[in-house]
């Protein structure tokens, strides 16, 4: 879990880079077509443990790329008040769903 969480993290700054000097359609397209590549191939690699675990690393970096985008994103499309009770919510919603997996 730890692991995970240091992953996310330190890819996020790839991806706010790119995000800043590409824009969020640009980005939100690159992640998704990624992940779809990710997600169609991961079912072939039943034998080979690098080929998993190295798609399982690049489907953490794209989780860390949407949370990259999701503040910026979501004041795009709500405005700013609105977008920002909404990331506020989404971090709420994360921290519980921490709290609950161990009940």
């Amino acid at each position: 879990m730890v692991f995970q969480g240091t992953n996310i993290f330190k890819y996020r700054f790839f991806w706010n880079l790119l995000f800043l000097h590409t824009g969020y359609r640009f980005v939100i397209t690159l992640n998704l077509s990624i992940q779809i590549i990710v997600y169609t191939a991961i079912r072939f690699t039943v034998y080979t443990q690098e080929g998993y675990l190295f798609l399982i690393f690049m489907s953490n970096c794209c989780i860390g790329g949407f949370l990259v985008m999701a503040p910026t994103f979501l004041q795009l499309v709500f405005g700013e008040r609105v977008g920002s009770n909404i990331y506020g919510f989404f971090w709420g919603a994360f921290a519980l769903s921490n709290m609950l997996q161990y009940a």
